[in-house]
């Protein structure tokens, strides 16, 4: 048996990469978030379904925040 505390396993399923709660205050907490929702959705998410439309308009406001992060 899983244990799915956030209700994840339905976005799973269909391959869904989505942030947990509020896609802004998770980007303004962590802006690196905004290069790792691109990386996932690269890796697990379903193509054909296209990006999470509020984790998208999320990164977009918040896509000047990436350039303080380190280059490393």
């Amino acid at each position: 048996m899983v244990h799915d505390p956030l209700g994840g396993l339905p976005d799973l399923h269909v391959r869904r990469v989505r942030f947990i709660g509020d896609p802004a205050q998770r980007i303004r907490e962590d802006y690196l978030r905004i290069l790792r929702f691109f990386r996932f959705h690269a890796l697990f998410g379903d193509p054909d379904a296209g990006l999470d439309a509020d984790g998208l308009a999320a990164c977009a406001e918040h896509a000047e925040g990436v350039e303080g992060l380190s280059r490393e």
